[in-house]
């Protein structure tokens, strides 16, 4: 397994799966594929002027993709512990959202975050169990980075029912990522409404699509869902994903 994994992470391989070596009739090299990637889901991102008022409201039908992180440090309201774990740690894993697909892990509460190029350093059509402890890219997860553009990776992702995961740098300038807002989706929930005016930054109520995906359709929550992905995974990539899971 140890090998296989290892014949997996390498450049030659990430190279291979990307997008831009699917499109480009010309060889391509590593760093064009990741930067292709990159700046394609950073110029996906849904923005919103500075102006803005304190409640967004994107509505049923309407197209956009919004990068948010899940609270997993369970600081509850208190925003220095939260951003005591961008302090701490040199990586952290979001994931892009669409009108198709709002699902997240867990479901719990979904900070938005303003995502550049340059702060992505990881992507996978799913949960990649990311080790939040890992100081250097390579020892972020078993998994390769697939450097997919926005449309690949939100068809993948749709495709096999689940989350995303797209790690980030926590650090920016010297300065820890901070968000822009908070998602409260398909009504204006007054808790979340309440935690964002603590952390000072917008309400953003979202309407998915009709019948989008959520965070209870997701693989975390089926057993048998992930034998699905698994198989899919191996098919499309060659990756054993339940077994690499295993060795957690």
């Amino acid at each position: 397994m140890l090998e296989l994994i290892g014949r997996l992470k390498t450049k030659e391989w990430e190279v291979q799966n990307s997008t831009l070596a699917k499109i480009s009739k010309m060889p391509v090299t590593y760093d064009a594929c990741r930067k292709y990637a990159c700046e394609d889901i950073s110029r996906s991102l849904t923005r919103f002027p500075e102006n803005s008022p304190f409640i967004i409201e994107i509505p049923e039908g309407t197209k956009f993709h919004l990068m948010g992180r899940v609270d997993t440090g369970l600081s509850g309201e208190s925003p220095t512990a939260y951003y005591g774990n961008f302090e701490r740690r040199e990586y952290i894993s979001f994931s892009l959202i669409t009108n198709k697909n709002v699902s997240h892990y867990k479901g719990e509460t979904f900070f938005l975050y303003d995502i550049l190029p340059e702060d992505i350093v990881h992507i996978f059509p799913m949960d990649s169990d990311t080790n939040m402890f890992a100081k250097k890219e390579d020892d972020l997860t078993w998994f390769p980075s697939i450097w997919l553009d926005t449309e690949n990776l939100d068809n993948l992702t749709y495709q096999l029912g689940v989350y995303n995961q797209i790690t980030c740098r926590t650090k920016r300038n010297g300065n820890i990522l901070k968000p822009f807002g908070i998602a409260s989706f398909y009504e204006l929930d007054t808790n979340i409404m309440k935690l964002a005016k603590i952390f000072g930054i917008k309400c953003v109520v979202i309407y998915p699509d009709d019948g989008a995906l959520d965070y209870r359709d997701d693989v975390i929550f089926k057993d048998s869902h992930l034998k699905y992905v698994t198989a899919k995974m191996d098919e499309l990539y060659g990756i054993p994903v339940q077994r690499i899971l295993n060795l957690y």
